[in-house]
């Protein structure tokens, strides 16, 4: 597998990276087609985003990221000023933090939060009815994953996107049959599996399987030291079937 930080076109691997104090936040996402968001402000009862989206190139050899935004706007109840840095220099990193310097300030290091393979807020569907079938997806590493059959099965995950491999952490699972009130199982600790994908712009292939038939352990994985391990490698080599999905990407 390769290292997360030595993606081609020196790319950062999809990565969200987020950090709060009290009401104030920062988080980025970096995307490995070179294309960024930066939202920052407050919550609370007088809330302000603020949000820019550009380009970014990223030197590995330096650890340093270059930004360049195309589009800026705001929402909220207030409009706080914070510029986007144009510059970004990682001081430390491991596999669930990074130490980001912001601009030429040696005082202005911040300790954020990361997670890589991720993607943006999506969804997919197969067929006509967008309730069936659904896997959604929000930057900030969440999935809902909706099977449905004579009974419907929610899980609710997280998720990483890897090679052709859609990695997940099964939390909670609901069902419901014929109606009936849901039942809720929780998974403590999570469960981890994964599904094959094949990724287009408007479809993607998505592997033919019930996902209560893999979460018993046989299809787990880990991140450790900035890489992906696929504990049942000869898994993801075996030939299945892939069902068609619907793509939306949210705007």
């Amino acid at each position: 597998m390769k290292n997360t930080f030595e993606m081609k076109n020196s790319f950062l691997f999809n990565e969200f990276w987020s950090w709060s104090k009290g009401p104030l936040f920062k988080n980025f996402y970096f995307a490995d087609d070179g294309s960024f968001v930066y939202n920052n402000g407050y919550s609370g009862a007088i809330w302000s985003v603020n949000t820019s989206e550009g380009t970014y190139t990223y030197d590995p050899y330096i650890k340093e990221i270059r930004l360049r935004v195309n589009k800026k706007y705001s929402s909220g109840l207030t409009v706080s000023k914070e510029e986007t840095p144009s510059k970004l220099t990682l001081k430390d990193f491991n596999d669930t933090r990074v130490a980001v310097l912001f601009g030429n300030d040696r005082l202005n290091v911040i300790e954020m939060g990361r997670t890589v393979g991720l993607t943006t807020d999506q969804y997919w569907f197969k067929g006509p009815n967008s309730s069936h079938d659904l896997i959604q997806f929000t930057t900030f590493g969440q999935a809902t994953i909706i099977q449905e059959t004579d009974v419907k099965r929610t899980y609710f995950c997280h998720y990483h996107i890897y090679d052709h491999l859609l990695l997940l952490e099964i939390n909670s699972m609901t069902t419901e049959e014929d109606g009936k009130e849901k039942k809720i199982k929780t998974f403590a600790p999570a469960s981890k599996t994964f599904l094959k994908i094949d990724i287009h712009k408007e479809l993607v292939r998505v592997e033919k399987m019930d996902l209560t038939k893999v979460i018993d352990g046989t299809r787990n994985w880990q991140f450790r030291n900035q890489k992906f391990h696929i504990e049942n490698m000869v898994l993801t080599e075996n030939e299945i079937l892939l069902e068609e999905f619907n793509r939306v990407v949210k705007q």
